[in-house]
């Protein structure tokens, strides 16, 4: 017998049961007053027992259906706007994360109005923007109008309304399909889809656009561009499959427009205040640090956030690659040297420029990123005094001594003892952090002064009297001692302001705190 049968069978002989008892109850209700009063009674609590069960059942239904549309709708983990016209929204979506920017849209009115104005400028030679002053519109289109005429003449084209958001530190296409990026808010989200989706035509067209507006040349006979944007940005592109097979590339990074400070750094949690601190008084008492930590950790911005806290008076020269990404603009006594590509006698590597720099009498040397021969060269620059600071991609201490010491870089054994501290970063499911930082006498005594508890979430040590402890060189030498707890002071108390100081305005306030300790001291 099949299992439905048997359960249809069990229904029909319980109903027939109900209805004889329910028979019998109604003859004994009839048989008196008192008997029907007796039935009722039951009947009624039996009734609002199963009135309230079906209420609470439909309102569990009800939520239990909200529970399942909210797990249908996608989590919004962000959204913000750029310039009144962008929108972006970060969602979670599909067991991803995915990025979708807004742009203004145009109806059929304001399409024309801007194809007229491209058509104007492309067949006379117009300028968009004396044309957009003569507009009749009202403000809300007129933003609309000029974002799209910006965007198709000037700007980036496909790319714009992701070029334009500063909250992202990359962006690539690899192939027709989507742009994925790097949220500076969610690096360890890593690439974020995007809704802006390209064919294999509009890639080659994006990328000849990304070329041709900033000054480069792409073509099959030039098939490779590597660009600087007006604002800063870096771009590296490659064309219609020439040298990466099945068609166009182009990867873009993106550098704040407004660097990060060390006290932005110690609120996104990349590092702690006692361990900002130790670093400060180290470089600015001229001893040799290097950054170290893989591809995109950000060893360079934390770099950068460092040199912002050095004296206004001091000379400080910083060395890179042909695509500078250190800007000390405000500093009055800042020198950049980079490289030059030339071919041929006159060209400039960074060993070159790093020996050249060393004849203008610097208090700071600052290396970009140490690579090749220029490794040496710092280390015997170090050796006669002179303060040195550069980053090296390496995931540990003693890979940075195998990096050194390898044939490409030429470093002796006896010269890594020239090195005093090492600090190594590193992106983590939490963020971005300075996972160690070691003060180093020679290779095989190195003292851990400070490290970041991935587990726990906590930096250790957790007070300054401690790190110092940790420090020989700030247990042997009480003045840089008094000086390291000055600048811990320091950022405790800027931190404990809550204000948000641009790279500019803390350099400022931190020179004008100098002063005071200058007369302290004096």
């Amino acid at each position: 017998m099949e299992p439905l049968q048997t359960l249809t069978e069990i229904l029909r002989a319980l109903a027939d049961t109900v209805a004889g008892l329910f028979i019998r109850l109604i003859g004994f209700a009839t048989s008196g007053p008192i008997n029907l009063a007796m039935v009722l009674a039951p009947l009624a609590a039996v009734a609002a027992i199963v009135l309230l069960l079906r209420r609470e059942r439909a309102a569990g239904l009800v939520e239990s259906v909200e529970e399942i549309k909210e797990e249908d709708q996608p989590d919004v983990l962000d959204q913000y706007e750029m310039d009144e016209t962008i929108k972006v929204v970060i969602k979670r979506e599909d067991g991803a994360v995915k990025y979708y920017s807004i742009e203004p849209e145009l109806d059929e009115r304001l399409l024309r109005i801007v194809s007229q104005i491209e058509e104007t400028y492309i067949r006379k030679g117009v300028d968009p923007s004396s044309v957009l002053k003569k507009l009749d519109l009202v403000e809300e289109d007129l933003k609309k109008v000029t974002y799209h005429v910006i965007k198709n003449l000037k700007g980036s084209w496909k790319l714009e309304p992701l070029i334009r958001d500063e909250q992202l530190e990359d962006i690539t296409i690899t192939k027709p399909g989507p742009a994925y990026v790097i949220h500076r808010r969610y690096p360890d989200m890593g690439w974020m889809e995007t809704n802006i989706v390209f064919t294999g035509e509009e890639l080659d067209r994006q990328a000849r656009i990304l070329a041709e507006r900033n000054g480069a040349e792409l073509s099959i006979a030039k098939p490779s561009a590597e660009v600087m944007t007006h604002e800063g940005d870096r771009i590296a592109i490659t064309y219609a499959g020439e040298l990466t097979p099945g068609s166009s590339t182009i990867t873009i990074r993106k550098f704040p427009r407004s660097p990060y400070t060390i006290l932005d750094l110690v609120r996104f949690g990349t590092l702690n205040d006692i361990t900002a601190a130790y670093i400060w008084t180290m470089i600015e008492a001229k001893k040799f640090v290097l950054i170290a930590g893989p591809t995109g950790s950000g060893k360079t911005t934390f770099l950068s956030s460092i040199l912002q806290l050095l004296p206004a008076k001091a000379k400080i020269l910083t060395l890179e690659d042909y695509h500078p990404e250190i800007n000390l603009s405000w500093h009055r006594n800042w020198h950049r040297f980079v490289t030059r590509r030339t071919l041929g006698e006159t060209a400039y590597s960074l060993a070159d420029i790093l020996r050249l720099s060393l004849r203008h009498r610097p208090d700071y040397t600052v290396v970009g990123e140490v690579r090749g021969t220029e490794a040496r060269v710092m280390f015997s620059a170090a050796s006669t005094g002179h303060g040195m600071v550069s980053t090296i991609h390496a995931e540990g201490l003693e890979d940075v001594y195998q990096r050194l010491t390898s044939v490409s870089m030429g470093v002796q054994q006896d010269e890594l003892s020239f090195l005093d501290v090492v600090v190594l970063i590193r992106g983590t499911s939490r963020g971005r952090k300075v996972m160690n930082v070691w003060e180093v006498e020679k290779p095989g005594k190195e003292h851990l002064i400070s490290w970041y508890d991935v587990v726990h979430d906590r930096f250790y040590p957790e007070n300054w009297r401690q790190l110092a402890m940790n420090s020989p060189t700030l247990s042997k030498d009480p003045y840089l001692r008094s000086q390291y707890e000055l600048r811990y002071f320091t950022l405790k108390r800027l931190l404990g302001k809550g204000e948000k100081y641009n790279a500019e305005e803390l350099a400022r306030v931190v020179e004008e705190q100098r002063r005071s300790w200058e007369v302290v001291i004096a």
